[in-house]
């Protein structure tokens, strides 16, 4: 096992406390996203019986490059210190 000096200790607190807030970040984010489009599939149903299949497509931003999101800066993190 190696050895390290209280430095390095520190920046791999620092690391893991940072890389653990953007997970749950990115997490949360994922849960509004799913939260909202189920909520959007129970709202569109109506209390009778019919047996109706609603599909739920995605949105097209007005955007021609959508902006990057905390999900893809947590992943793009995990990447670059992989390759380190």
């Amino acid at each position: 096992m190696a050895l390290f000096d209280r430095e390095q200790l520190e920046a791999l607190r620092r690391q893991i406390d940072d890389d653990y807030r953007l997970d749950m970040a990115a997490i949360e984010r994922l849960q509004r996203r799913f939260n909202s489009a189920s909520a959007g599939l129970a709202n569109g149903t109506n209390g009778g019986s019919s047996d109706k299949r609603v599909t739920v497509l995605p949105t097209i931003d007005a955007q021609n490059e959508p902006q990057p999101d905390e999900l893809t800066n947590t992943l793009r993190g995990m990447f670059s210190a992989h390759r380190k």
